[in-house]
């Protein structure tokens, strides 16, 4: 009789998870795509010691969700130090909320489509999200960005690759 109930059991079990597993198919009788596995960009940030000024500016400019997004995005993100050498002022007046927009467009300046690993960087301009164009250059293993030099590279998240840059990147 034990046997008998527990075999039931898998028999419920098996035909629970074949109609869950029915469900998760599409139209076309595909499985839809797996959720990139690792964690994303927007974690990646938060899990860096030297990136927290870069992580808070994320939040407060709700840019979080974007790098939490399916992507690809290539991130230069400005490590602590690149934000203190902003003038003195510069990040607070940012970081205020009526300065918003303000600060979601510099952010958008340190960010690409796509995944771009820094060995791939040929000598140009490329869009970045924020809609205007970015000068890249790559000479014997140093990329820079802008006026930025990429000081750690090919930090990969589940929706991008993120370098680290030691110059913020400030709208024109």
């Amino acid at each position: 009789m034990k046997h008998f109930i527990i075999t039931i059991v898998c028999i419920v079990c098996a035909a629970f998870g074949i109609l869950a597993l029915a469900e998760l198919t599409t139209a076309q009788g595909e499985m839809p795509p797996a959720p990139p596995a690792g964690p994303d960009l927007a974690e990646r940030v938060r899990a860096d010691r030297n990136l927290t000024t870069f992580s808070s500016a994320l939040r407060a400019a709700d840019l979080e969700p974007l790098l939490k997004s399916r992507g690809p995005f290539t991130v230069f993100a400005p490590d602590n130090a690149a934000f203190a050498k902003l003038p003195a002022g510069a990040l607070e007046d940012l970081l205020k909320p009526e300065n918003k927009k303000k600060l979601a467009r510099t952010i958008k300046l340190h960010l690409l489509g796509g995944k771009h690993p820094a060995s791939n960087f040929k000598a140009g301009k490329y869009r970045t999200e924020e809609g205007g164009k970015v000068r890249i250059s790559s000479d014997k293993g140093v990329v820079c960005y802008g006026d930025a030099k990429v000081i750690a590279a090919d930090i990969d998240a589940s929706n991008g690759v993120l370098h680290v840059i030691d110059t913020v990147i400030v709208p024109d």
